[in-house]
């Protein structure tokens, strides 16, 4: 299917059991299973999972083709750690996700609130455009795409939700 649509870019994420080490090889042979068709695999990382650094878990495993997907979302709910994103390095990223949510969760879990409360970019909190300067400083040039999971869009029809994403992201990238 891949070959077939020219999809370029695949994503994972998730909790793993075993060792840090184990992950890292089961990571490699998913990498490995796509790299047969060209792809690059993107590696999530959710503050909730035993996954809060894709950097280490993805240098374990060592392929060209795969990398962390660096989310707006994610680090700020998670460690909120910009020395974490940083070190990051430009050209380790595969791919991006764009979104924004208000400064403090609104949900009782993150789980919960990752799954109800993400907002359109440029209609949150979070510190967007500075995320944005420091991926464009640091030579980013990946794939970006825009991820809202939200219970308030989900209420529109598809023909308001997506161009107010498509807005809100252009804004933002602007």
């Amino acid at each position: 299917l891949a070959e077939r649509f020219g999809v370029r870019l695949c994503q994972t994420y998730g909790e793993f059991e075993g060792s840090l080490a184990d992950a890292a090889a089961n990571f490699g042979r998913a990498c490995d299973r796509v790299a047969r068709s060209g792809l690059r695999l993107a590696l999530g990382f959710l503050p909730w999972t035993n996954v809060p650094d894709a950097l280490e878990l993805v240098e374990r495993a060592s392929r060209p083709n795969g990398g962390p997907c660096i989310d707006t979302w994610h680090p700020y709910r998670g460690a909120d750690d910009d020395a974490l994103r940083r070190r990051i390095p430009a050209e380790r990223i595969v791919s991006i996700q764009i979104d924004d949510a208000p400064r403090q969760p609104e949900a009782p879990t993150l789980l919960e609130d990752t799954m109800a409360n993400r907002r359109v970019p440029g209609e949150g909190e979070l510190p967007l455009p500075d995320f944005v300067g420091w991926l464009g400083s640091a030579g980013v040039a990946v794939p970006w795409s825009v991820e809202v999971i939200s219970d308030a869009l989900r209420e529109l029809p598809p023909r308001e939700a997506v161009p107010r994403m498509g807005e809100g992201a252009r804004a933002v990238l602007a």
